[in-house]
């Protein structure tokens, strides 16, 4: 699962992704939660940034209160579920990131960890979107991460992980050329943990109303 990440820089995008020039005003946040909207790349063109709500809402629903219950897909059961499954021809997305969080059990408490690709450099993980009509006819655009098993790294500490898309992959992440099983079979798969690292992060990245540098510093226990 997961339940919370953080963007904290302007990307240094590939262009061939991202044609247009970078919003150098996207506000840096450091604990992104389910329901807050965050930047994605729609498989739309031409490519920009949009801003998204966490927790997907599917076209067929009767309460946006469904996104609460997925904020995360997984990839094995993808196709199995008619919420995803319509989604991915057409609908897959670019997640923007430097960093997501998972706590690691260790005896009877959870210690938060930051994790994320070397040096935390901004890095993509692969969506869908999906947009739903409210019943006063506006729109909500929404989307969902999509989650695999663990690599090496993530083993120690959850027992799932994002999928996190190489740079030389996300185009075809979004491209619509691409057959979805293919993309799920090629890409949907555990990041190289040689490419990855984490580290141990204070408790208030559990309080969602928290949203500052500090959350991102690694714990040094008083």
């Amino acid at each position: 699962m997961c339940g919370r990440y953080s963007f904290t820089q302007v990307p240094e995008l590939d262009s061939i992704i991202l044609p247009e020039e970078i919003d150098l005003s996207i506000e840096p946040r450091y604990n992104i939660a389910p329901s807050n909207y965050a930047p994605v790349i729609l498989q739309r063109d031409p490519r920009h940034i949009h801003y998204l709500r966490w927790g997907l809402v599917p076209i067929w629903a009767t309460d946006e209160e469904m996104g609460y219950s997925m904020i995360n897909a997984r990839v094995e059961t993808l196709h199995q579920k008619a919420s995803f499954k319509n989604l991915l021809q057409e609908q897959r997305c670019l997640v923007l990131a430097d960093g997501f969080y998972e706590w690691k059990r260790v005896g009877k408490k959870k210690h938060p960890h930051r994790i994320g690709v070397a040096g935390f450099a901004p890095f993509y993980m692969a969506g869908l979107a999906s947009q739903w009509r409210r019943p006063d006819g506006t729109w909500l655009e929404t989307f969902t991460i999509l989650t695999t098993g663990p690599n090496d790294l993530m083993s120690d500490i959850h027992d799932r992980m994002p999928v996190i898309l190489p740079k030389s992959a996300a185009l075809r992440w979004l491209s619509p050329q691409e057959s979805p099983e293919k993309l799920i079979r090629e890409l949907c798969i555990p990041f190289d943990s040689a490419q990855m690292e984490a580290y141990e992060v204070g408790p208030g990245v559990g309080n969602v109303r928290n949203d500052d540098p500090s959350l991102i510093s690694p714990f040094v226990e008083n």
